[in-house]
Parts: structure tokens; sequence; C-alpha cells
């Protein structure tokens, strides 16, 4: 997704439009139908290596503004065919990945998901169009459970964490000169959030008293 840095790992980096990842500095192209349609069969693929290698389930990412979550997002997915617009075009990727995973592993394992509740930014998925989005998951009966997030590792990460953002450190991981514009304003990236307990807690009951599914 939007997220993936070409730089270190030389995979394509797909968005639903074409844009720019502050972590890698450099642009994700748009995401053609066929590369959606390679995304979701490599994940169906994965779910099938997993019970191979022994696993008893699997986790399918759709948070976190990577693939599935950058198409949930209105502040990223600008598109204007049928996986753009409304909620339920933005959410096609989302519950067809987790509909491939299902039928390529069936009753084998379990699959199990993890979903926004908010992006934590301003245009970002907010927390009544995450909360359909998992309704709409369980109507599916694709999924055995739903694992509960938040923040994106694009534009907010630190929304996800809380407490100190570690600017110093996460500049130390690059050179020059990426790691003097992180030193020089990295804390508008990291934005700090206070450190409470179980902070996410209060969203989480909200999708706890609309869903009859684990979380």
């Amino acid at each position: 997704g939007p997220v993936a840095n070409s730089r270190t790992n030389k995979a394509k980096a797909l968005a639903p439009v074409r844009f720019f990842n502050p972590l890698s500095m450099r642009f994700a192209r748009k995401a053609t139908r066929q590369d959606i349609d390679d995304v979701t069969a490599a994940h169906a693929n994965a779910a099938k290596l997993a019970i191979e290698a022994g696993f008893d389930a699997v986790e399918v990412h759709l948070g976190h503004n990577y693939f599935a979550s950058s198409f949930l997002s209105p502040l990223i997915n600008k598109r204007r065919d049928e996986f753009g617009g409304s909620l339920e075009n933005r959410a096609k990727v989302a519950r067809g990945t987790v509909q491939a995973v299902r039928e390529a592993v069936g009753n084998q394992i379990a699959v199990i998901a993890k979903l926004n509740m908010s992006d934590g930014v301003r245009g970002g998925i907010p927390m009544e169009e995450s909360l359909q989005t998992a309704k709409w998951l369980e109507e599916d009966g694709a999924l055995d459970a739903l694992e509960l997030t938040a923040g994106s590792s694009l534009v907010n990460p630190m929304y996800l964490f809380r407490g100190d953002a570690p600017v110093k450190e996460f500049a130390a991981n690059f050179k020059p000169p990426i790691s003097w514009g992180i030193r020089m304003s990295g804390h508008k990236f990291f934005r700090e959030y206070p450190y409470r307990e179980a902070y996410l807690l209060r969203d989480a009951r909200q999708f706890r008293a609309e869903l009859k599914m684990p979380l």
C-alpha cells in the first residue's frame, strides 16, 4: 500500500490515487484494477501458505492506511470509479480481500481482521464509517473475530502509540537529508498524545455495543 517504502524493500507502493509517502519521500502510484486483483490474490495465497506452515489463524490488515485501509480513507481515496466515492465503494477492497482469504482457507483456520476505528486525522475515516464497515464485515460472515485499532502509519502514527514521540530515534534510521528534515519538522508528523490506560477502550465499547462477533 502507500505505506510501503520502495527504497528498502523494492516493492511497488500502491494507493487508491497517486499519493506522497512522507516516510519514503516518494509517491505511491495509483493502483489499477489488476493491481487490486493481484493484491487480493496475494492475500489469499499467503493464507494458504500459512496453513501449510502450521498456523491456526491469519489476520487481514485493514488498518493504519495500508492498502485496504487507504481505500477506506476518504482523505487518501479520491477515486471516481467503483472503488471510490461512497463508503460502500471504498469498502470493496477490504471486504473483497477478507472474502478471498476465507474462500482460500475454508474452515481450516480462523480468519480475523484488524480494522481502524478512526484514522486520527482530519478527513480520514471517522468512527461512524468504520463502524458501518465493521457491520458489513460481520454480515459478510467471513471473519471469526475483529481486532480494533486506530491511527495512520502514513500520516499520524502516534495516534495509536501515544506518549512521547521518538523523533530523534526515528531520524537516526535515515541518512541525510531525510534525517535532517525529520529532526527539524518531525514533531509535526509525530504528534504527541498523552498516554492514559486503555486509551482506545471508550471507542471500542461503541463497536462492542453494535457487533456480535468477537472483538
